[in-house]
């Protein structure tokens, strides 16, 4: 489990799954595994799928996702804040509204935090000429409105 939420009734949490190339239940030797996200809803009993290897999502403006790797998933005010590797460069921090069924970029980043107050802080880094790389933060609201940017700071 990954997380649950503050009223119990949404668990959060990972299935491993293994499939042939054509994407049938299988377990003989050479399968792929694949990882998905999952949601529990303890009133409903329903059972449903946020994000799986075997379907990539897409990533508005990006392409789609490289794969499901979850390790770091969070309910927080009818949402579930992900991080899933993405680029070579970057993971992807997503967000998946429960209500709406909706997933979407929420930013690249390395990985996220919630702070005291409920926002989402987002590390990330990028290169200045005359700097190098440097790392900054990025605050957003749970709806995915960005509040403030760090200034940038020496990334170890």
């Amino acid at each position: 489990m990954l997380d649950i939420s503050p009223d119990n009734r949404y668990i959060i949490y990972t299935e491993e799954t293994k499939s042939d190339i054509n994407n049938n239940a299988n377990l003989f030797e050479g399968d792929m595994s694949h990882n998905t996200l999952m949601l529990y809803d303890c009133v409903t009993n329903k059972k449903t799928i946020i994000a799986t290897s075997d379907d990539p999502f897409e990533i508005e403006g990006f392409g789609k996702s490289i794969d499901v790797n979850v390790s770091n998933a969070q309910y927080l005010k009818g949402k579930v804040i992900f991080v899933t590797p993405a680029w070579m460069t970057s993971n992807a921090i997503m967000i998946y509204d429960i209500a709406t069924q909706n997933i979407k970029l929420l930013s690249p980043g390395f990985d996220y935090s919630v702070t005291s107050s409920g926002s989402i802080k987002i590390e990330s880094t990028t290169v200045l000429e005359n700097r190098g790389r440097v790392g900054y933060d990025i605050y957003y609201d749970v709806d995915g409105n960005v509040i403030c940017k760090s200034d940038y700071y020496d990334f170890k």
